[in-house]
C-alpha cells in the first residue's frame, strides 16, 4: 500500500504535519531527558499519544472522503466495474494507515520517553 502524497489533499497534508511534530517533539523529548537534564533531575514530558489519536481521527476522515469522492465518479459514470470499485477502496485505505502508523510512532515515543 502507498501513502498518500503530501500534496494528495489537506488532509494528507495535515497528516504529514502531525507526523513531522509529533517525530520532532518525541525527539526532543529524548535528547533533553537523556542528554541536557542533570541526573537526578524528574521531568514530567506531555504525551503524544493525544495528537496521535487526532491523527487517527483525521485519517478515518480522509477515508471517508476519498470514498465519497469515488462513489461520486462511478456514480456520474453509471459504470460500475470491479476495478474502479478496487481502485476507490484501495486508495481510501491509505489515509487510515497513515493516521495509525502515526499513532503507533506517538506510542512508541511515549514508552521510549517515559
Amino acid at each position: 500500500m502507498k501513502f498518500p502524497s503530501i500534496f494528495d489533499s489537506g488532509i494528507a497534508s495535515l497528516l504529514y504535519v502531525l507526523l513531522l511534530f509529533i517525530a520532532g517533539t518525541g525527539s526532543w523529548q529524548f535528547v533533553k531527558s537523556r542528554y541536557v537534564l542533570k541526573e537526578g533531575t524528574e521531568v514530567r514530558f506531555r504525551s503524544l499519544i493525544p495528537l496521535g489519536g487526532a491523527a487517527a481521527a483525521i485519517g478515518l476522515i480522509g477515508l471517508y472522503k476519498q470514498w465519497s469522492d469515488a462513489f461520486e465518479v462511478i456514480e456520474l459514470a453509471g459504470d460500475i466495474s470491479p476495478s474502479i470499485v478496487a481502485g476507490a477502496i484501495a486508495g481510501g485505505l491509505s489515509y487510515p494507515a497513515l493516521g495509525f502508523l502515526i499513532l503507533a510512532i506517538s506510542c512508541v515515543f511515549r514508552y521510549v520517553n517515559q
